[in-house]
């Protein structure tokens, strides 16, 4: 019986990436980058875009988010992160549709409830996309984070 790890699998290859990931991987590098001009998401979020994070050790309940406050989030985030990354190992799209697995990193800036500054969280993800007019119209995460230790 081969071992394997949770994290054996390279990062995806931009190169061969289509439009609907390379629309997805413009919004990733906006979060990445705390970008909150609302004009760098224009040609990346429909108008009536909406998203949906399912309950996780981050957010218990979940939430459902518009595309204004999704973007409003960020700004949010930078206040909470010293930084975080992204790595996807792979994409599945089917028309429209795109399925996104990978891992998220982040590192606390602040003492926040049980998490203190400078702690590293990680998450397992999987996040399924539907576009609309080429742009993101509906984002549903599915985020499995480690338990903090």
């Amino acid at each position: 019986m081969q071992n394997h790890t949770l994290d054996e699998r390279p990062e995806f290859a931009v190169a061969t990436a289509s439009p609907n990931i390379n629309t997805f991987l413009a919004f990733i590098d906006n979060l990445v980058n705390y970008v909150t001009d609302k004009d760098a998401y224009t040609n990346i979020i429909h108008p009536e875009a909406v998203f949906f994070e399912y309950p996780n050790l981050i957010n218990k309940s979940g939430q459902v988010r518009d595309g204004s406050k999704a973007s409003a989030g960020v700004a949010v985030g930078k206040t909470i992160l010293a930084k975080q990354q992204y790595s996807f190992t792979e994409f599945t799209e089917a028309g429209d549709k795109l399925v996104a697995e990978g891992t998220w990193t982040g590192t606390m800036a602040i003492d926040a409830g049980h998490l203190v500054k400078g702690q590293e969280l990680k998450a397992y993800l999987c996040i399924v996309i539907d576009f609309k007019d080429g742009k993101i119209y509906r984002q549903r995460n599915y985020d499995c984070y480690l338990p903090f230790g």
